[in-house]
């Protein structure tokens, strides 16, 4: 007589492999996000800082260049705007700059993008032992860490949902692709 083959069985609900599963897409589409959004500030930084550069090194040159330049009453004409202008637009682009914090936004971007990829690892990993004894405990724990990492970013990030969206598509994407599905 043979016995009988034990099929494994979830600890986890249907409802809670639900949760986990969008807690999963969650986690993916945030780093997803967040990892743009850090690349795009600090594009912009740099674009703001190498403008700052070629405008500060210019109004030196034009005021370097004032004997020369003299010479030519074409260019003369311009000079004296040019002295103005670039140590004004210098000083309109630091001012963004320091209002925009750019620098400091990419920052947290890449601290939320390190921290939501964490959580998106703890649930796949958690997929895989959904067997296990203490997976509704994980789950709990996962769920906890979400809104932990989820509370600051609320308040001092951009919320594009457009762009969200594209991410949580990709990420649901790659996660059916990894599981076969």
């Amino acid at each position: 007589m043979s016995t009988p083959t034990l099929v494994p069985v979830p600890t986890l609900s249907n409802f809670q492999r639900s949760q986990l599963w969008n807690a999963w897409i969650g986690a993916a589409t945030r780093t997803l996000y967040y990892s743009n959004l850090a690349g795009r500030f600090t594009a912009w930084q740099n674009w703001i800082s190498g403008t700052s550069l070629f405008f500060s090194l210019s109004t030196v040159g034009a005021l370097m260049a004032s004997p020369v330049v003299a010479a030519v009453p074409s260019l003369n004409t311009l000079l004296p705007w040019a002295k103005v202008l670039l140590p004004v637009a210098t000083g309109a682009l630091n001012v963004v700059a320091l209002f925009k914090q750019y620098t400091k936004r990419s920052y947290e971007c890449s601290e939320l993008y390190t921290e939501w990829g964490k959580l998106e690892l703890e649930c796949k990993t958690l997929w895989g032992d959904m067997y296990e004894v203490n997976a509704p405990v994980r789950l709990a724990a996962i769920e906890e860490k979400a809104l932990r990492i989820s509370a600051p970013s609320t308040r001092s990030m951009p919320n594009k949902e457009r762009l969200m969206e594209k991410y949580q598509d990709q990420a649901t994407a790659q996660i059916k692709a990894s599981l076969g599905v």
